[in-house]
């Protein structure tokens, strides 16, 4: 029986019982949370200790390892919201190769969002509200030659109003998020589309803290969490394909468009497509 003071615990004691106990017959603990870093006594003596609670299942290597106490796993989440919230601070991530991933926006209240790469480091962000075409493609250029980005590591939405750019940046890959996923290790794989594909691998990163955001602005970290907790598995299709929530249910749930997941779940891209597909001349 548990009671937040030792008289709540005699209260809870049905009646017959409770003549033997007293106050001083009732255990009092207190708990302080920490992770297994505040604690080196446990690996001193047990070198194998991490590795013990690392086989354990997801929410308790969660909650021992980390110290996510109100870690919880449900089924249909994509993206871990405690790992979400590390996104930010996962400094350790590892660098690499250049990147750029772009969603493109020229109309309506969808945001124009370009982020620069630095293996999975996120770090520069440039948001425009929206502009013309000469405005979009102006301003990839310039991040482009800013932070000398291969035309080979760019990324855009080609959808709608991206479509435009295939004609100036023709190295770069123009990411259609309906085309058909990728094979992975020379394996087809079963996800709806390329842009679900994109997202589980994406996700994956993110739920084992190998992704980062440098992004400090407290009201842009919320925006994006809320983009991502609002993707959520929704089983299979008809042919028994990966499915995720649909972008314009997400939409609705928001009121605004998920530019932010849009532009960063396509850095997948990189690491899925091994081989570009040959452009039509048409």
């Amino acid at each position: 029986i548990w009671g937040d003071s030792a008289q709540q615990v005699i209260d809870q004691i049905s009646p017959g019982d409770r003549e033997d106990y007293d106050l001083n017959s009732i255990k009092s603990l207190t708990f302080i949370g920490g992770t297994l870093s505040d604690n080196p006594l446990l690996t001193d003596k047990d070198p194998a200790y991490k590795a013990n609670l690392l086989a354990q299942d997801e929410t308790t290597a969660m909650q021992l390892l980390k110290g996510r106490w109100y870690a919880a796993v449900n089924e249909d989440e994509l993206f871990n919201y405690t790992s979400l919230q590390d996104i930010f601070s996962n400094t350790h991530a590892a660098g690499g190769e250049k990147y750029i991933t772009a969603d493109i926006a020229m109309e309506g209240s969808d945001l124009f969002v370009v982020v620069v790469w630095d293996g999975w480091r996120a770090t520069h962000f440039y948001v425009y509200e929206k502009g013309d075409g000469k405005m979009v493609l102006d301003k990839m250029l310039e991040i482009k030659n800013r932070h000398g980005v291969p035309g080979t590591n760019i990324a855009f939405d080609s959808a709608g109003m991206g479509n435009f750019l295939r004609g100036w940046l023709k190295s770069a890959i123009d990411f259609r998020g309906g085309d058909k996923p990728e094979e992975e290790d020379g394996t087809k794989v079963l996800f709806k589309n390329l842009k679900t594909q994109c997202a589980y691998h994406f996700a994956q990163r993110v739920n084992t803290w190998q992704t980062f955001l440098n992004v400090d602005d407290d009201m842009v970290q919320e925006r994006i969490i809320e983009e991502f907790d609002k993707h959520r598995k929704t089983g299979f299709d008809a042919s028994n394909r990966f499915t995720m929530t649909d972008k314009d249910e997400v939409k609705s749930q928001l009121g605004y468009s998920p530019d932010y997941f849009d532009a960063l779940t396509m850095r997948s891209i990189f690491n899925l497509r091994k081989k570009r597909r040959r452009r039509s001349s048409k």
